[in-house]
């Protein structure tokens, strides 16, 4: 794995593993948590069904039997099936997190400029007055011609900006047709931003997506 970071000592790094870690693990238990919540329900409901049907066989009557024992495949096939939904997806879930939390502690530092330049834009955004805000929309990359400035400068690449905006993207779900703003800021509000930022990372994933769009830039 490779991180881009600005420039950080040691002790910065590792906090950054520990941010990196802590943000994936809220963000699989949050999935696995419902996954094995609807295992444990439909699994557990399944099992119990199977089990009355078990007992009650040996006391049915003959025609009753074969009901009983039709009730009982379905039982069986419907444990199979809460296994298969939400067992399995959620073991692997674990695993992938797992995986990912360790991964963090591979990671390989790649200083970017990109990230320095993000960061300080940002930080002016954060800190404009209200009636200061927009005048300066290159400082403070609020258009899809900032970010192609960007690239113009060499601060970064077609490819490097429009993979982040990408990732942006895909954890905040913008390209989600039904993604309404509640959702929005639930999804940031889980990945531990704040109202600024998160509207940060929006507008960057948009110019991303558009000049990925474009042929001069492709």
């Amino acid at each position: 794995m490779r991180l881009l970071a600005p420039q950080r000592s040691a002790e910065g790094e590792k906090e950054l593993v520990r941010q990196g870690q802590e943000y994936v693990r809220r963000a699989f238990d949050s999935r696995f948590q419902k996954l094995l919540f609807a295992f444990f329900g439909l699994g557990g409901l399944a099992i119990v069904w199977v089990l009355v049907l078990l007992v009650g066989l040996p006391m049915l009557p003959g025609w009753a039997k074969e009901m009983d024992g039709l009730l009982l495949f379905l039982g069986v096939c419907f444990f199979f099936y809460s296994v298969f939904r939400y067992g399995l997806p959620a073991a692997r879930l674990n695993q992938s997190r797992v995986d990912a939390i360790q991964a963090f502690k591979r990671a390989e530092f790649v200083q970017s400029p990109l990230v320095e330049r993000l960061a300080k834009a940002l930080r002016l955004r954060q800190t404009l007055p209200a009636q200061e805000r927009g005048k300066s929309p290159d400082g403070e990359l609020l258009d899809t011609k900032s970010y192609r400035k960007l690239i113009s400068d060499g601060l970064t690449t077609q490819a490097e900006l429009c993979a982040l905006g990408r990732n942006i993207a895909s954890a905040l779900e913008l390209d989600v047709p039904e993604r309404d703003e509640h959702r929005f800021s639930n999804l940031a509000r889980e990945a531990g931003l704040d109202t600024e930022t998160a509207l940060f990372y929006r507008d960057l994933a948009a110019a991303a997506r558009e000049i990925s769009l474009e042929s001069e830039w492709a």
